[in-house]
């Protein structure tokens, strides 16, 4: 009998933007929502069902996954580590292109959040 591929789990994709996210309803959420952002390959948003909002870059490299969590989104990004919508694909950008010129690159261990 033949196996069944393993089915990976995609999060519904949209146009992040920050007046997106502030329209989420956090009462909604129930368990936390992700979203994969159209315009950027890679960039993600997570969203717990305490309403905090985490950035994360998912990506493949030398055929691994890695997923790098680098800031979180609040209404009005006034805290330290809070990063827009336009940020965050920035971020996203410069570390792919860290990643792509570095051939022996290798994910740290401890993840910033």
């Amino acid at each position: 009998m033949a196996s069944v591929p393993k089915k990976i789990y995609t999060p519904p994709s949209a146009d992040l933007t920050d007046d997106f996210l502030r329209s989420i309803s956090l009462n909604r959420i129930g368990q936390g929502i992700e979203r994969r952002d159209t315009r950027e390959p890679g960039l993600f948003i997570r969203i717990s069902k305490s309403g905090r909002y985490v950035w994360y870059f998912d990506f493949m490299h030398n055929k691994r996954r890695h997923k790098e969590t680098f800031g979180t989104w609040s209404d009005g990004c006034n805290r330290k580590g809070d990063l827009t919508v336009y940020l965050a694909r920035a971020h996203v950008n410069e570390y792919r292109q860290k990643v792509e010129d570095d051939p022996d690159f290798e994910q740290p261990k401890q993840l910033r959040v």
